[in-house]
């Protein structure tokens, strides 16, 4: 009987060491593609302001590129390391989003949601993140990545300009 109680605790242990060695490399990973992710962002507002300050594109009169065009990139496009698949690479804002900081939309909840925002209203350039396990968690890799301060996953239009 002691035998096979020994044998229990140690598969049990060996189980829980398994999950929790698990969990860590879950976390180590997330960490990773978050700063990826961060590093593509920077990459993409490099890129807008070289084109802003050569006028190399087409401007609106804000000064800033009506598009950003993945060819400037080469072949090192940046990427959204949080989200996986095929989607579109970058969408850019509506003419009536110019004044907003975030999408409306700020994670990525299906394969047409674009991996990164652009405003031409002002320049700025979000990442979209995965479905997580909670809201909570999503909003808080969303504040990471971007360096934001929002507290919703989903704006509505009337006040979207707020955050």
């Amino acid at each position: 009987m002691r035998i096979v109680w020994t044998i229990m605790v140690l598969v049990l242990l060996t189980g829980s060491g398994w999950i929790v060695m698990h969990a860590h490399g879950r976390e180590a990973d997330q960490k990773q593609a978050e700063q990826r992710t961060k590093s593509a962002i920077q990459a993409i507002h490099r890129h807008i302001n070289v084109i802003s300050g050569t006028q190399g594109a087409e401007l609106n009169g804000r000064g800033w590129p009506v598009t950003v065009d993945p060819t400037w990139f080469g072949s090192s496009v940046p990427v959204n390391a949080l989200l996986k698949g095929s989607r579109p690479w970058l969408e850019v804002a509506a003419p009536d989003e110019s004044d907003l900081q975030h999408p409306l939309v700020r994670q990525a909840v299906d394969r047409d949601t674009a991996a990164f925002w652009y405003n031409p209203g002002n320049g700025v350039v979000r990442a979209r993140v995965s479905v997580m396990v909670s809201d909570k968690a999503a909003v808080e890799a969303y504040n990471r990545v971007n360096g934001a301060h929002i507290d919703t996953l989903v704006r509505v239009p009337a006040d979207a300009t707020k955050q």
